[in-house]
This record gives structure tokens, C-alpha cells and sequence, in this order.
């Protein structure tokens, strides 16, 4: 791999296998002695460690971190379960100390202990600071679980509703959407978060694609999620992509997905065909009829290389139009979706998508160094620089100055 703007430096600690990415700090699980361990940058070739201690260690080998917006909860995920980890103190207390031990809960599926021991984990996303939603595929993969988190309870968290997605979900006019069907219900295979604004409300956007490539559409209003307010909403779908295509835009195949833009003021979703094309698609809401997507750009990336597929899709949490990629070659592309104000303000003059090519992989040399395991942005504690990094085979940093760079 190669970029003009690059430093690697090697991480300590080769039984760290999972990372995420905080603002200005990484974190790593230590599968060896179950403990966090934090790397925090101090200037370009300066990273700081800590190490955080569990209250217990989890029973199922952990596949993936996921961080609350306001860095004070982890989610480990497992294969058959969550476990939440408490990141108490503030990090500004954080530093004072090289070693602590962080109180870590279990989040079961709602079923009896013998059943769970047959259960996996689908999926799991962040709503809020203190409410996140997960899919486990007993009893129903077809269900979604919202939790809020209730530190007066004896496990610090609290069940709000079972959603069912796809079997008995609601337009929007309330009525539910009834489907006679010979085969199973498919599955719910990814969740998302989006937001939008409406005068003075503000909503949150819960998606959910299942595996025969339906997406659905949960719309809660943010004071609905107040402890003294019910949730009287229900999944709405499937929603349309329009303009109408034959084949739903590739949206029907196994190898779909997609991921939302949180940020931006528009819900923005996009979601791949084939893994080698991005649809970028706009949420419509008219008012008499029931939310849509509306394709604004459609990018295909190059297939000339033997096997090339987008393997990771994530935004920047700097930049309110940007997000990044990267292929099973090892490339990494900077999208910014510079269309995204002239929508807002009604313009009939749409900018083009401006994709910049910040890493080349060597398609000659297939080395096991090459493949990108992961990639996450973070900032420098003392510069206002985004510097943005790519965890590659667990134990190297590449770091990347993007120019222009600001919060918006």
C-alpha cells in the first residue's frame, strides 16, 4: 500500500484483535487478559496507552467494539451476545491513570438461558448516548430490540419494545402492511441510524434491511424516548427506491448493504450492488404519502482487479458530507457528497460527487500485510488536523492529514 501522506507506526500488544475509533482515542480489546487497552495520539509519531480492566471477563470471544456518541459506554459483540462496558470516569479523569477496572454487563436475548446458549447476535446500533436497538436471531431475527440504559436497575438497563420488521409493520397512515406470502420471513441482516429535523423536532431514524433486500424505516420523535413518554411508532416499509429500476437497483441481491450519514441535516443512506457499485440515496417525506428513497448519484468503482469488492464503508464524524471506503485490493477512497446544501436549498444545479484516492493497494503483491482489517478516523489531542488511520493486520497505523478539514 501506498499514500503521500503516511506514517506507520507499529501498535504494542499482539493480543489486541478488535478495534474502534473514538474522537482522539483508539480502542482495543486484549483477548488474553479481557481488557481495553486505549491508544491515544499525542502528535504524529506520539501514541499514549491505557489500559482498562473488566469487572468479569466475557464468556464468548468478542467480533466487534461499537462506542456511544459521548464515549462513556462500549459495546463488546460477541457472536451469541452483548456486553456493555461502562468507560467511567470522564476521559479527563482517564488520563490521571495508567489502570482501572470498568463494570461490564450482559445484554441477553429476551428467552429463557437454555434457549440462548442456540442464539446469535445479528446486529447491534447506538440511538442515542443511552438507548441502542439489536437484533438477535432468537426468538425472531425478524425482531428489533430497543433498550435504554437505567443505571438504578441491577443491570443498568431497561427493555422498552419488541418491534416486529416486516410481519406486521405500519405505513404511514397507521394501517399495517399485510403480505400473503408462501415462504418464511426473511431475516433482518443490518440496522442503521440517521436523524433529521423538523421545526422544532427532531427525529431519529432507525433502518432496517433484511435479506431479501427490503428496507425498512422506524421514525422516532427524540422526546418519545423520555423516561415518562411511550414509543407509538412502528416499522414502515418496505420503502421505495425511486426512480423505479427492474432490479431495485441491485437492493434484492445477497451481496447488498448500506450505512446512513448521521450527520448530515438530509438523511442520507447508501447502499452497494455487487459490492462494487454505491447507490446515494435521499430520504423523502412527502406529506400524504409514506417515506421514500430518491437515488441522487450512483458511483462504480473499478473492476478490472481480480476479486475487488468494497469491504468497508464508514462517514467522517468531522465532516457532515464525507465518507470513506475500502476494497478487498487494499485502495481507500475519500466521497464527498458536496450536493448535499444545494439539495437543501432547492437548487436545480446538482454538483458531482467528488471521490479523491487516498491509498493504492499493490494488486501484484497479496501479502497478508496488505489486507485492510479496518479503518477509523480519529483527531490529535493537540492539533486540529483529522487524522485519519487504517488499523491493517491488527498492529500498524497509517495516518492521513485531510486539508480543509472542518467541523460542520
Amino acid at each position: 500500500m501506498s499514500s503521500k501522506n503516511s506514517i506507520r507506526l507499529p501498535l504494542e500488544g499482539s493480543n489486541i484483535d478488535v478495534f474502534t475509533f473514538g474522537q482522539t482515542t483508539l480502542y482495543g480489546y486484549d483477548s488474553v487478559n479481557h481488557s481495553l487497552v486505549l491508544h491515544s495520539l499525542i502528535h504524529f509519531n506520539q501514541i499514549s496507552n491505557d489500559r482498562l480492566h473488566l469487572s468479569s471477563s466475557p464468556t464468548w470471544p468478542i467480533r466487534r467494539l461499537v462506542l456511544n456518541e459521548d464515549e462513556t459506554i462500549l459495546a463488546l459483540l460477541a457472536d451469541k451476545i452483548a456486553y456493555l462496558v461502562y468507560l467511567t470516569p470522564s476521559k479527563s479523569e482517564l488520563s490521571k491513570t495508567s489502570s482501572r477496572l470498568c463494570p461490564i454487563f450482559r445484554v441477553p436475548p429476551t428467552v429463557s438461558s437454555s434457549s440462548s446458549i442456540i442464539c446469535s447476535l445479528i446486529d447491534f446500533v447506538w440511538l442515542t448516548a443511552n438507548h441502542f436497538a439489536l437484533v438477535y436471531s432468537i426468538p425472531s431475527s425478524s425482531e428489533c430490540h430497543l433498550y435504554t440504559i437505567r443505571p438504578s436497575k441491577q443491570d443498568g438497563l431497561e427493555h422498552l419494545r419488541t418491534f416486529s420488521v416486516g410481519i406486521s409493520s405500519s405505513n404511514k397512515f397507521g394501517t399495517p402492511n399485510k403480505k400473503i406470502s408462501l415462504h418464511q420471513p426473511s431475516d433482518i441482516i443490518k440496522l442503521d441510524v440517521a436523524r433529521r429535523k423538523e421545526k422544532d423536532s427532531q427525529f431519529i431514524l432507525l433502518f432496517a434491511m433484511k435479506s431479501d433486500g427490503d428496507l425498512f424505516l422506524l421514525e422516532i420523535q427524540s422526546n418519545e424516548l423520555l423516561p415518562e413518554n411511550l414509543i407509538s411508532s412502528d416499522f414502515q416499509g418496505p420503502i421505495r427506491i425511486l426512480p423505479s429500476t427492474f432490479d431495485n437497483y441491485g437492493a434484492d441481491r445477497g451481496q447488498s448493504t448500506f450505512f446512513c450519514l448521521t450527520r448530515s441535516n438530509s438523511p442520507l443512506l447508501i447502499f452497494t450492488r455487487d459490492r462494487c457499485q454505491l447507490n446515494q440515496c435521499i430520504l423523502l417525506s412527502p406529506l400524504n404519502n409514506p417515506h421514500c428513497l430518491f437515488t441522487i448519484d450512483s458511483i462504480s468503482f473499478p473492476t478490472d482487479q481480480l476479486g475487488q469488492m468494497v469491504t468497508t464503508m464508514i462517514e467522517d464524524p468531522f465532516s457532515a458530507k464525507r465518507y470513506f471506503i475500502a476494497d478487498s485490493m487494499g485502495n481507500v477512497y475519500s466521497i464527498e457528497v458536496s450536493w448535499i446544501e444545494q439539495i437543501q436549498q432547492g437548487s436545480k444545479q446538482i454538483p458531482p460527487t467528488h471521490i479523491q484516492h487516498l491509498i493504492s493497494g499493490d494488486s501484484a503483491n497479496k501479502k497478508t500485510s496488505n489486507q485492510i482489517e479496518q479503518i477509523g478516523i480519529i483527531q490529535s489531542n493537540h492539533a486540529l488536523e483529522v487524522i485519519h488511520m487504517i488499523v491493517c493486520h491488527y498492529i500498524e497505523w497509517f495516518y492521513f492529514h485531510m486539508e480543509n478539514n472542518t467541523n460542520e
